[in-house]
């Protein structure tokens, strides 16, 4: 089981990575970020609460059935108020996710020269959580291939969908023989780059608005070339897109 003290050095490492964001001068990202980090607060304290419960259960073993009955219903509305921190990661608690053919808009037609061909998308939720992604494969000669998936992390939003990343919550700064791996900021936006030099074979991901991933992969094709791929993908729609009411489809 993970403890209190486990969940709440997460939290702080989050909340340094997201204080970083706050200093790109672009208002969007930090409202997103600022928005984050009351999030990182409210599980904070819901992490204060699991521990004090892990305390009280070590310290004071319950002595009859209804005892045991207390400590499990306090163990049960702390671990509530968790995943409620972590699903309501705006501030605003559940978040619907846009409906995947507004982001399927997004994929453009060509990416790094190569163009587009299957397409798809779909909406999916799970224990509450809620989450819209989309994909498209771009393919060239020489076996150059690119696939684009953008991913609204809906009720996962904030410090939650920054965790979902993963490499979100960390820096990264490490190089090999066979290439490196780095996370950055670029234009406000947290970016995570991985490649391979030997097999021409690269990672590209960036967050946009702390909500949507956006995430490249590419074979047989430069780094420069995979980076510059993100140019085609109209970020600042994408961020406009978390502001929107209910999308047409959710109405048809």
């Amino acid at each position: 089981m993970v403890s209190g003290k486990t969940i709440l050095s997460g939290v702080s490492i989050a909340v340094l990575c997201l204080t970083q964001l706050t200093g790109c001068g672009k208002s969007k990202e930090q409202e997103a970020a600022e928005a984050a980090q009351a999030a990182a607060a409210r599980m904070a304290e819901a992490a204060k609460k699991m521990e004090a419960v892990a305390r009280a259960g070590k310290s004071s073993p319950p002595q009859t059935p209804q005892e045991a009955i207390k400590q499990g219903a306090d163990a049960m509305a702390a671990a509530s108020a968790m995943m409620g921190a972590m699903a309501g990661g705006d501030g605003k608690g559940a978040v619907e996710p846009v409906d995947f053919r507004d982001l399927k808009a997004l994929l453009p037609e060509t990416m790094a020269g190569l163009k587009r061909g299957e397409a798809s998308g779909e909406k999916t939720a799970a224990m509450g959580v809620k989450v819209s992604q989309v994909q498209a494969r771009y393919a060239g000669d020489a076996n150059t291939r690119v696939r684009l998936k953008i991913i609204d992390t809906g009720s996962m939003s904030g410090i939650a969908g920054m965790a979902a990343a993963g490499w979100a919550m960390v820096e990264i700064d490490r190089e090999t023989d066979r290439g490196y791996e780095k996370t950055s900021t670029v234009d406000g936006r947290k970016m995570h780059e991985k490649w391979n030099a030997k097999d021409k074979r690269g990672e590209v991901d960036v967050i946009v608005g702390g909500r949507f991933v956006v995430e490249l992969r590419g074979t047989g094709i430069e780094m420069k070339d995979l980076k510059q791929a993100l140019s085609a993908i109209d970020f600042k729609k994408l961020a406009s897109l978390k502001s929107a009411p209910a999308t047409a489809a959710a109405a048809k």
